[in-house]
């Protein structure tokens, strides 16, 4: 256990775009309510169309509002954070919206990793909010043969209870400072969204630090469960940032010449039974502009 008066200081950043309000202030309010207490609170507000900015201000004076005129998505809002990261900061917090903390949630992620110099980050066990009774996430990877984002989700019935080392962070994952000064800043390649975690979760790997997962630090997120419209919804990004990441983690050719032709096809598929043909247009348009990225660079 970590004594109150020596906790070290966790500087929390939370991007939000045109999230509902209510769930930035739930987001915030369960922070302030949680035990651990040596913390900042830095929101970066990415162009929101409401008054979320002015609200946030006023029912939360002590925290930082950041108000862009333009939306640089997860990958810019994580690197601002980075750049107002407070002098006397030992850790970072990189933390969705739209997310609810148990009580004791940053106290677990930062004491399972504290004086552990092999440990470079953690991460919490998602739930989803309106059932809590379903892990989101658990730990995952991304195969560097297929390309596939494997994440461990299902009922909490106890097998995600292991606190283990895993590849990859969900939307709350806890940096420490020396890290992020090594590692350096996200990847905005990924802009808006999508691979920009794990991206940086391998590159901490190459760094040589190994990320944890802490199944008793608890995050609930105001999310519908993921399903195939959710999925054909993100096509254009799956398909794009998909090949980035690929590129610059795997042996690509292997990955281009014999897994990815599957992909399109199986879209295709997809598509066809949900009648989702916009979907397999936009996968088709990422991939056009993943390689042309890639060309570029």
């Amino acid at each position: 256990m970590i004594d109150n008066r020596k906790e070290p200081m966790v500087s929390i950043v939370i991007p939000s775009h045109n999230n509902r309000r209510r769930d930035l202030v739930d987001n915030i309010s369960s922070i302030v309510k949680g035990k651990y207490k040596n913390w900042t609170i830095t929101v970066i507000d990415q162009a929101n169309t409401d008054d979320t900015y002015s609200h946030i201000r006023k029912r939360f004076p002590k925290i930082k509002v950041i108000r862009n005129s333009k939306n640089s998505g997860a990958t810019g809002g994580k690197n601002q954070g980075i750049r107002l990261l407070p002098r006397g900061a030992d850790y970072i917090l990189f933390l969705d919206s739209d997310f609810v903390a148990e009580t004791n949630a940053i106290s677990e992620l930062v004491l399972s990793i504290n004086n552990k110099p092999e440990y470079g980050g953690a991460t919490a066990k998602i739930l989803y909010y309106h059932s809590p009774n379903i892990v989101q996430y658990a730990g995952s990877s991304v195969g560097l043969i297929t390309g596939i984002n494997w994440s461990n989700s299902g009922p909490d019935d106890g097998r995600f209870d292991k606190l283990i080392p895993t590849e990859g962070a969900g939307g709350a994952v806890l940096v420490k400072r020396e890290v992020v000064k090594k590692v350096g800043f996200f990847d905005e390649a990924f802009f808006p969204v999508y691979y920009e975690d794990a991206d940086y979760c391998y590159r901490m790997g190459k760094a040589g630090y190994k990320i944890l997962y802490v199944p008793t630090s608890r995050f609930y997120h105001k999310a519908p469960f993921q399903n195939t419209e959710a999925w054909l919804n993100n096509a254009y990004l799956t398909a794009r940032n998909k090949l980035i990441f690929m590129k610059k983690h795997s042996v690509f050719f292997i990955f281009f010449l014999v897994i990815y032709p599957i992909f399109p096809l199986f879209y295709l598929l997809i598509s066809l039974k949900y009648r989702r043909y916009d979907a397999l247009r936009e996968y088709m348009r990422g991939i056009i502009d993943g390689f042309g990225y890639i060309i570029r660079n």
